[in-house]
């Protein structure tokens, strides 16, 4: 009983930043407090802590039962945090990791959990798209309670907000409790294919639909005919996806693009194959890129605009794990059971994280993704 409320309560709060920052000397560059490099504890993560501690047992056995492919991963924990250029960050991330792993094993055998407490995602769903909507309206962030679930503090006026042209007039990008528009885009993206895969009712689709809309992201706008697709090669679509990942690296390269958005994300691209280039055998340690980007940038590169990870899964990867890394994330990848539904789920954060890297980054997109993965588990495949 207690456990179904405490995760009621996290699903509701899914989309929420309420968190304490701490700013260690480690987590800023050259002064410049950096929202990546923060250790930050989430009011979510205390849930889930607490979730798995009166859940021990279950958790214990789970563990038991999947120790052979632990290994694998202990190694290669081991081994990211050796030879990081930022072990207390790496550690802490690692930490964050094992939360999440712990997290989906006790949710993974709890079977149909999230389908008989589906009306809570949507409570989710709803608060994002009003809080978006009355934000669109206003032009503003709305302050008050919702700056205490993570609402970011912005304006019309806000230098570098994303901002699109409708009827005439340009709107700013609205993000709702998300510390960008792209990242509630893909929120919503995967809350809408598992609403798709629980037949959910129709106007949740809607509404989950009309949030990706507003959101502007071109991103997830792309790949929403994933949504008709019943059944995805995971196979196909990340070779697909690799070698969309090296096209993009020779544009990178010889591309000078005169469109801002464009220009700045093949710029992120081309310093990130100089991280890979430094740290080509271990990576940088999760959670250190910037750290490795800090040192390819000169004095008047290092603003917040530049501080932040390459918006591609695949590049932000191969920089903080280093070929050693990526092998044995490719073994345990190999070794790990996938059902179709997974699969789906799975090639929509392959796709959308050809140009972004909030699956990777950020608390809300990793919790709802962690989630759905234990939902659709193998054995439950009919």
């Amino acid at each position: 009983m207690v456990s179904n409320i405490i995760f009621r309560i996290i699903l509701v709060l899914l989309p929420s930043q309420l968190g304490l920052h701490l700013w260690p000397e480690y987590s800023r560059i050259l002064g410049l407090k950096i929202d990546y490099l923060s250790p930050t504890i989430y009011l979510t993560h205390l849930l889930i802590v607490f979730l798995l501690v009166i859940n021990n047992k279950k958790i214990s056995i789970e563990i038991k039962k999947h120790f052979s492919l632990l290994k694998i991963i202990f190694i290669l924990i081991f081994v990211n945090i050796y030879f990081s250029i930022n072990i207390p960050l790496t550690s802490l991330k690692w930490i964050e990791f094992s939360l999440y792993f712990l997290f989906f094993l006790y949710l993974k055998n709890r079977k149909n959990l999230l389908q008989k407490n589906l009306k809570y995602l949507y409570i989710s769903i709803f608060l994002v798209f009003g809080i978006q909507l009355l934000q669109l309206a206003g032009q503003k962030s709305l302050g008050g309670l919702f700056y205490w679930l993570g609402e970011r503090g912005f304006d019309a006026s806000t230098p570098n907000l994303p901002k699109y042209q409708f009827i005439g007039r340009e709107f700013v990008r609205t993000p709702s409790l998300f510390s960008h528009a792209n990242s509630l885009a893909g929120f919503m993206f995967l809350s809408l294919l598992s609403l798709r895969l629980f037949n959910s009712n129709f106007y949740s689709k809607i509404i989950t639909l009309a949030s990706i809309i507003v959101s502007g992201s071109k991103n997830v706008i792309l790949f929403l005919p994933l949504y008709l697709i019943k059944k995805t090669s995971l196979k196909k679509v990340l070779i697909g996806s690799l070698l969309i990942t090296m096209v993009l690296i020779n544009f990178s390269q010889t591309l000078n693009s005169s469109l801002y958005t464009i220009s700045s994300r093949l710029s992120g691209i081309s310093h990130s194959t100089e991280v890979i280039k430094n740290h080509l055998i271990f990576g940088t340690g999760l959670g250190s890129y910037l750290n490795g980007l800090d040192d390819n940038l000169t004095g008047s590169q290092i603003t917040y605009e530049n501080l932040q990870p390459v918006h591609n899964i695949y590049l932000l990867l191969l920089s903080e794990f280093g070929l050693v890394g990526v092998t044995l994330l490719g073994i345990t990848f190999y070794f790990s059971k996938i059902s179709p539904k997974q699969s789906l789920i799975l090639s929509a954060v392959l796709l959308t994280g050809l140009f972004d890297h909030y699956w990777l980054t950020l608390v809300q997109n990793k919790m709802l993704l962690t989630i759905l993965l234990a939902s659709f588990p193998v054995e439950y495949e009919t």
